[in-house]
């Protein structure tokens, strides 16, 4: 028909794989061998199965490789052969001494040409001095190279130095010579570089680097002049006032020098103190010494002779010290001596080869102390007295602690006693301890007259364990005076006794009798006129000092209102207590009534009975609405009225801050403050902060402007951002965010 189709295919054909010719190559070289066919989706197969591009061939052979792409499989082969290695070896590397010198040998067979390192062509090279040695063997096309180390080491003869002697207690430093990698062996089989001698003997050292060794030897004497040709002797000990020669005379010596600069082999000592010589025959010296101690043990005294007092005792002490002895006048060994008889004591005390003594004649003023005695610590009954008696056959002297001297004492007070008694040179005390039984004393008061309408009533103490006896032999706790006499009371308690009397006489007047009425209480505001008008009163003397016969009480205090009318010489008391009774009022915490509000109004004090305008009852009523509230209240007797008038308001707090300030001082727009209206802040605070978020100012004040100024310098011009935080009283807290500029 009239249709046509058409298709197409493109056909490419891959090279031939080729890895090259068969080839030769020297024995010491290796052949890279690689595919001609490379490309994606390309594998390969060697003879040894590796899969790579390419291959190295080291050893003699048949190499072949298998290239496969798609469905075609490409298969090449060679055949590489090697010359033979001839082995160059120059040896290993090694190190010799300097003077020698060593012959490196390249000889090879079938080798063409030699090339050393140094560039001679030999195959033979002499060389005497450190360095690597190489050379390039040709054979054929083939080169073949090997190298040398070589290290001559610089190690010379050396000298110990020359035989000698040295002092003894010295010591001498062998060292060998010194150099890098050196090794050292000496005679001890020590391994240092150096070594201490102080022995005599023959010492020599082996010092080596690598295989060469060099060796020395030197002799060393010492001397016999030391310091046990000299003997100052054993430390020692010089007693007081004597001396001591040290001798430090040693054979051979030539010259002596001493702690103190003298030079003779003597030195005559009288102190204590460490004594050293130095002695030199001329080429060696040694020093000697000994310590010379002081007699540590005192000269001692135990005073004069002395005559002690009967039972006193002397203690006798010597000088102490853990290296002393001791002997007394009876043989006894120890430290002290206790004196209680008459007598001649004495004692030697010993420090090594010194000792020092004393000597005391000791006698005894007989008599008898105990005749002295004030008897025992005692108690006496109350306003009572005691004699106090010293007196005894052998007393020069008495003296008592106050001063008075005296054999006898009468005494009173409850106190210590003390009394001194002298004879001769001995004193002899004794106290005693003088007390009052516990004995609770009183008073029935002084002697009194009375008007003929008084009666006295005397009251006992009536304390435990006490009996009491009034003049009429009754014991009751009070008795009533209705007539003149002499009244008395006596108190027992065991052995002691104790009265006391008053005298009562009567006048031929009455006493008046004031009657001020019973104690009442006064309504706030009110007053009271207190009558003590008595028809016998001819003065009146009020608490206050005044003198009418009526006093107007007031106030709301509890008063006592007392009054003494007074008749001649007698006169008559009484008193009434007016208390008051506080006015009811209505307390609250404002006038103004917030619109949406409420407020408390409170009666002060409470109690009583409370009615409102209302009709309500209650201490307390709630206000919703401005007005006048009444309060009528009954408290006791009294009764109070109080009103308040309360005015309504619009409280709202709104504070109004600026958008724009100028802090320039022209007086306008100067400072961010905040506008406020019905604003009685409990709590108030504003920051102000940059665009940057930076604080630069911050007020708890209301009313307080910021100037723009931070850290006392002007802030730059901008947009600036504020937060009020605030609330107003039983208001919750509110915060305000907002932004302004800052405009010069």
């Amino acid at each position: 028909g009239s249709c046509l189709v058409r298709d197409t295919i493109r056909v490419d054909y891959i090279n031939n794989l080729f890895i090259g010719n068969d080839t030769l190559i020297c024995g010491n070289d290796s052949l890279l061998l690689s595919s001609n066919i490379t490309g994606p989706g390309v594998s390969f197969q060697w003879q040894d199965n590796s899969t790579n591009a390419s291959l190295i061939a080291k050893n003699a052979g048949w190499y072949s490789l298998t290239a496969t792409l798609s469905s075609c499989v490409l298969t090449d082969s060679l055949f590489l052969s090697k010359t033979a290695d001839p082995m160059i070896d120059l040896g290993n590397d090694t190190s010799l001494c300097t003077g020698q010198s060593f012959l490196l040998d390249a000889t090879t067979v079938g080798a063409t040409s030699y090339l050393w390192s140094n560039n001679t062509t030999n195959s033979q090279l002499s060389v005497s001095s450190s360095g690597i040695y190489a050379v390039t063997v040709s054979i054929g096309l083939c080169d073949y190279v090997d190298s040398i180390d070589l290290i001559f080491n610089n190690l010379n003869p050396f000298d110990l130095g020359a035989d000698t002697e040295i002092c003894f207690g010295d010591s001498i430093v062998l060292r060998g010579p010194q150099g890098v990698g050196f090794a050292y062996l000496w005679n001890n089989a020590s391994t240092l570089d150096s070594l201490v001698v102080k022995q005599a003997g023959k010492y020599w050292v082996d010092v080596s680097i690598g295989n060469c060794i060099e060796t020395d030897t030197i002799n060393i004497d010492v001397s016999n002049f030391n310091e046990s040709l000299s003997n100052l002797g054993t430390d020692s000990v010089l007693c007081n006032g004597e001396s001591m020669l040290l001798d430090a005379t040693v054979p051979a010596a030539i010259s002596y020098l001493w702690s103190d600069n003298t030079t003779n082999p003597t030195l005559s000592i009288s102190q204590a103190g460490d004594y050293l010589v130095t002695i030199s025959d001329g080429s060696c010296s040694f020093v000697d010494s000994i310590r010379v101690s002081a007699q540590s043990l005192p000269a001692f005294s135990f005073g004069p002779d002395t005559i002690l007092c009967p039972q006193e005792i002397l203690n006798l002490n010597p000088p102490q010290g853990s290296n002393y002895t001791y002997k007394w006048q009876d043989n006894t060994t120890a430290t002290t001596l206790t004196v209680s008889t008459a007598g001649t004591y004495w004692v030697k005390v010993s420090e090594g080869a010194c000792f020092e003594s004393d000597t005391i004649e000791v006698n005894y003023n007989n008599f008898d102390p105990t005749e002295l005695d004030l008897g025992n610590d005692t108690a006496i009954c109350p306003v009572d007295s005691i004699l106090l008696d010293a007196s005894v056959s052998w007393g020069d002297s008495y003296l008592w602690e106050d001063n008075s001297n005296v054999p006898q004492r009468i005494v009173k007070a409850d106190q210590q006693y003390k009394v001194t008694v002298t004879a001769g040179n001995c004193e002899v005390v004794d106290s005693i301890e003088v007390d009052h039984l516990n004995f609770d004393l009183f008073s029935l008061g002084p002697d009194t007259v009375l008007c003929l309408n008084d009666s006295l009533i005397l009251l006992s103490p009536n304390l435990p364990s006490y009996s009491y006896e009034w003049q009429d032999g009754s014991n009751g706790s009070a008795f009533i005076v209705k007539s003149s006499g002499k009244y008395w009371l006596k108190a027992t308690l065991g052995n002691c006794d104790y009265t006391d009397s008053i005298e009562v006489s009567y006048n031929n007047l009455f006493a008046p009798r004031p009657k001020l009425g019973p104690d009442t209480n006064l309504c706030e505001g009110e007053q009271f006129i207190i009558d003590a008008t008595t028809p016998n009163g001819q003065s009146y003397r009020w608490h206050d000092g005044s003198n009418s016969a009526t006093f107007i009480a007031s106030g709301l205090k509890d008063s006592v209102y007392a009054v003494e009318v007074i008749n001649g010489i007698c006169s008559g008391r009484d008193s009434i207590l007016v208390g008051g009774i506080e006015k009811s009022r209505i307390t609250f915490s404002t006038k103004i009534l917030c619109e949406g509000k409420e407020l408390l109004l409170s009666v002060e004090p409470a109690a009583g009975i409370h009615s409102w305008q209302d009709g309500s009852q209650g201490s307390e009523y709630l206000v919703i609405d401005s007005g006048k509230y009444t309060n009528m209240s009954t408290v006791e007797h009294c009764m109070f009225k109080d009103s308040v008038i309360i005015s309504l308001e619009d409280c709202e707090c709104s504070p109004q801050v600026p958008n724009v300030i100028s802090p320039n001082g022209d007086g306008i727009n100067d400072l961010l403050q905040i506008a406020q209206e019905n604003c009685d802040y409990d709590q108030f605070e504003m920051r102000v902060f940059n665009r940057y978020g930076k604080e630069v100012f911050r007020s708890n004040v209301p009313g307080q402007g910021w100037n723009g100024r931070y850290q006392d310098k002007k802030v730059s011009e901008g947009q600036y951002f504020y937060i009020l935080e605030y609330s107003t009283l039983g208001n919750s807290k509110e915060v305000v965010k907002g932004s302004f500029n800052l405009l010069y």
